[in-house]
């Protein structure tokens, strides 16, 4: 026909041309109606079909159109009926081959392999293969043209392929094996979805060819908005009510699970421009983003640890079920999500959180005792395909292996960062989650935790029914029986965005790493109690340096009018420096201590030096002599000798015994000041009492100017306090003389 249409126009007549055209019709309306005869006799019309096929045939090679092609090509109807016919006896052959038997997959060529395409010649009706050449085109020729006419027909052939799938040994083509089957549907699906082949092939390993499609599917569509109501603030009905006079069409989220949800299928503003939302009422968070503060179970009161917090919508909604009690510390390592952290804190009205902003590998070395810890860990986002397209086509297994990796060292961080006391109670639980779907940044992490700290899995808690197990055994891996306790959700079968749920509990008297290094405080081994040794180090060097000076220089002396008070004092001066006497301090504190105590030394024998020499030139006008100062040499030796026995005895073997002394010494050093202190002597600290007169030569006028100031504000101080104690005797007199009279009368 196509020769003759082409033909016609070359002979110039008109008529002709009218002619060839109607004879075109004619046959496309014959070839039609011969098509609808076979695909109706492969249906089981029966040998009457065939009979009127026979005819239609007949019909048309015997046709105008057969001698108008003679006239104008020269051929005689023998060859136009062979070629005509020969059309119809290839498509009659081929429809015999579709209506033969299906040959058995065991007897068939690769019927070991795995899934393919094949089948659409077999038993399609959706699909047809196109004719090529005059002739059906091979399967081969199929799988290599991955790219069809038209989006439809790459769904019909995914859909022809789940079909023979599902049932694979009966509807196989014998030719083909699985994979055939399976790669061909890998690259349907990298064209209908735009995808990339890692996408695809995560879809597949978790789930058969049919629910593949229902998970690729499920990700093709938004996830219905949901809010979350901050009842720190509010109530669910109140804002309900609210948000529906605003114009908004909401319900409470499918399934009775979350008594703080709201679905929203419709607004006329935008819900995060509302009043309500900027007063704190609610918070715009995805239905399954809840489901690990659910599976934490916070408590009032409780120390929890939210690991990777930002932007805050986990961390709101613990603080919410813990009622603002306790400690929340909200830590992230992105400093610029913490100020979104920070926003959305003080926004919700949370008062019980710190915001921290650190690595979440330095806990417990930042920070540990807590009784609950949630691990929101980094992930790539598989999970969330529909919130963010670009990840279907961007990640691929190099970024799942790093997430892997990072996973790994926050799950045990976040274990040692527990508190191993917090058991007892009801606590020491962490909860794991991911937004990604894949094995390897789930089970194969929890694994990992199992193996490596002494923690078991527990049951998450979430509702029956909401989810599925996770795996036990994925392709050559096999995991804990127990990560069947482990909860999936998938956007095909729950409406939601994809996640992961675990749930881990500490075993009973097991330390964790946190114990080990701080013993058990809430406090952490890093800057904390850093900063709380160095501060209790500084201060037993300084006293200890204070209670030297004050022995060898008579610094200090406790104040003779207020003996209650310099009995405190004085105790709290030996307890300070008898906490540094029984210290057992190492090699090089030892020779620290003895250093220091050598320099002290030396600073007076050089002072008493200098007193002798000036005597001895006859320079000193008072009456110490030179043997009063060979006393005070000999003494401040003698003095030198037992500190230094002192600190080597605490230093080594024999360190108890020279405690012992010390303290000895010590409370007899007491004793000895408080009878100086009753019968008004000045406390010389074992040096041999001197009046000031007698050293005024050897000192400075500015110390002296500074001594007499001293004495004679004291001494002010003395008669103001006398006047004041008299004054107040006079008063008290006088205020009873009047009662003892009123008394005299009434007897």
């Amino acid at each position: 026909a196509a020769a003759a249409a082409a033909a016609a126009p070359a002979a110039g007549d008109a008529d002709d041309d009218e002619l060839v055209e109607d004879e075109l019709h004619n046959v496309d309306d014959l070839f039609n109606a011969m098509m609808a005869q076979a695909n109706e006799r492969k249906d089981g019309q029966g040998e009457d079909d065939q009979a009127s096929l026979d005819e239609m045939a007949d019909d048309l090679s015997d046709g105008s159109f057969g001698e108008e092609e003679e006239e104008v090509d020269g051929d005689d109807d023998d060859d136009d009926d062979d070629e005509v016919g020969g059309e119809v006896e290839e498509y009659d052959s081929d429809d015999e081959f579709r209506d033969g038997p299906i040959m058995d997959a065991s007897g068939a060529p690769g019927s070991g392999a795995e899934l393919g395409v094949g089948s659409l010649v077999g038993e399609s009706e959706l699909f047809n293969l196109p004719l090529i050449d005059g002739r059906q085109s091979s399967v081969d020729a199929v799988i290599a043209d991955s790219q069809p006419d038209s989006i439809e027909e790459v769904r019909e052939r995914m859909e022809e392929i789940t079909r023979v799938l599902g049932n694979f040994k009966a509807l196989r083509d014998p030719r083909y094996s699985r994979r055939d089957y399976i790669d061909q549907f890998s690259a349907d699906c990298q064209v209908y979805y735009s995808a990339s082949p890692f996408y695809i092939e995560t879809g597949l390993s978790l789930f058969p060819p049919g629910e593949a499609m229902d998970f690729f599917d499920g990700n093709e569509h938004p996830r219905p908005v949901t809010i979350r109501v901050n009842t720190l603030k509010t109530r669910r009905k109140d804002l309900a009510q609210t948000l529906i006079s605003r114009g908004v069409n909401l319900d409470p989220i499918p399934g009775g699970w979350s008594k703080v949800g709201l679905q929203v299928f419709d607004s006329p503003i935008p819900l995060g421009a509302t009043p309500e939302y900027l007063a704190g009422h609610y918070f715009l968070q995805s239905a399954a983003s809840m489901l690990p503060c659910i599976a934490l179970a916070p408590r009032e009161g409780d120390r929890i640890l939210d690991m990777c917090a930002a932007p805050g919508s986990k961390t709101t909604y613990t603080a919410q079920l813990m009622k603002n009690t306790g400690v929340l510390m909200a830590n992230d390592a992105n400093a610029e999500r913490c100020k979104a952290l920070r926003a959305n804190l003080q926004r919700t009205g949370v008062r019980n959180a710190v915001i921290s902003n650190h690595s979440g590998t330095e806990f417990p070395r930042l920070a540990g005792g807590f009784d609950r810890v949630l691990l929101d860990a980094p992930c790539t986002g598989l999970g969330i395909v529909a919130r963010d397209p670009s990840v279907k086509s961007v990640k691929n297994e190099e970024d799942v292996l790093r997430c892997e990796e990072l996973q790994k060292k926050l799950i045990l961080s976040a274990i040692d960062s527990l508190s191993a006391k917090s058991v007892s109670s009801g606590g020491g639980y962490v909860v794991y989650s991911t937004c990604s779907i894949t094995v390897k940044e789930n089970e194969s992490v929890i694994q990992y935790a199992l193996e490596n700290r002494p923690v078991k899995l527990v049951d998450t808690g979430l509702p029956e029914g909401l989810g599925s197990p996770g795996f036990t055994s994925w392709r050559e891996k096999r995991f804990h029986q127990s990560l069947a306790l482990t909860r999936r959700v998938y956007p095909h079968t729950e409406n939601m965005d994809g996640f992961f749920v675990a749930k881990l509990r500490l075993v009973p008297g097991k330390a964790t790493l946190h114990e080990k290094l701080s013993g058990g405080d809430f406090i952490g081994t890093g800057f904390t109690a850093d900063r709380k040794r160095a501060r209790s180090r500084a201060n037993s060097q300084a006293a200890a340096e204070a209670e030297d000076d004050e022995e060898l220089t008579g610094d200090g002396s406790p104040n003779d009018d207020n003996d209650s008070n310099d009995d405190d004092n004085d105790g709290a001066a030996t307890a300070a420096v008898a906490e540094t006497a029984t210290r057992r301090p190492n090699r090089k504190q030892h020779l620290k201590e003895v250093e220091r105590l050598a320099a002290i030394a030396d600073r007076e024998a050089r002072r008493l030096a200098q007193m002798k020499e000036r005597r001895l030139r006859g320079e000193a006008k008072n009456d110490v002599t030179v043997k009063d100062i060979e006393a005070m040499e000999r003494e401040l030796a003698e003095r030198l000798a037992r500190d230094q026995a002192a600190v080597s005895g605490g230093a080594g073997a024999g360190g108890e015994s020279g405690r012992a002394k010390k303290r000895a010494r010590l409370e007899a050093a007491k004793e000895k000041n408080k009878a100086a202190k009753k019968s008004g002597a000045k406390k010389s600290a074992g040096l041999p009492e001197v009046d000031i007169a007698e050293v005024a030569p050897f000192m400075s006028t500015e110390v002296e100017a500074a001594i007499k100031e001293a004495k004679a504000k004291r001494e002010a101080e003395e008669a103001r306090e006398r006047a004041q104690n008299a004054a107040a005797a006079r008063a008290a007199s006088q205020h009873q003389r009047p009662q003892k009279r009123a008394q005299g009368t009434s007897k």
